[in-house]
């Protein structure tokens, strides 16, 4: 079982006539005692994560 469990999470966000997308399903568990490294560009999009 996860500590934490995230299932097809997504966010926009509208800047003038473009749409980003910050999180476009993502799905991630993390266990008991595991850590997590996000990585994100300069519009906080999640470019991928590291164990």
């Amino acid at each position: 079982m996860s500590l934490i469990h995230i299932e097809n999470a997504s966010k926009y966000y509208t800047m003038g006539e473009e749409t980003i997308k910050a999180l476009d399903d993502v799905s991630l568990d993390i266990d008991h005692g595991e850590f997590r490294q996000i990585h994100t560009d300069e519009h906080h999009r999640v470019l991928g994560y590291c164990r």
